[in-house]
């Protein structure tokens, strides 16, 4: 798989450069790897917000509110 895109990643590079000039065609693969890691970061930080979710606003803290609910009655 890894090696699949970045066969056809060098692929859009060549073609773009093929196709549009040498300073187009590298402006042009910049702006779509630029766009590509922005997707990336952005899957990356929506997957730390899911887990932060998960395991503290749906565990962690409900667990601890009722331990001290339970066990620190006043």
């Amino acid at each position: 798989m890894p090696t699949n895109f970045i066969s056809e990643y060098i692929k859009i590079h060549e073609n773009n450069v093929r196709e549009l000039g040498e300073e187009d065609g590298n402006a042009l693969f910049k702006y779509f790897t630029d766009t590509l890691l922005f997707i990336t970061r952005m899957k990356l930080i929506q997957g730390e917000l899911d887990l932060y979710e998960e395991l503290y606003l749906k565990k962690i803290f409900p667990t601890t509110e009722n331990y001290y609910t339970t066990k620190l009655k006043i």
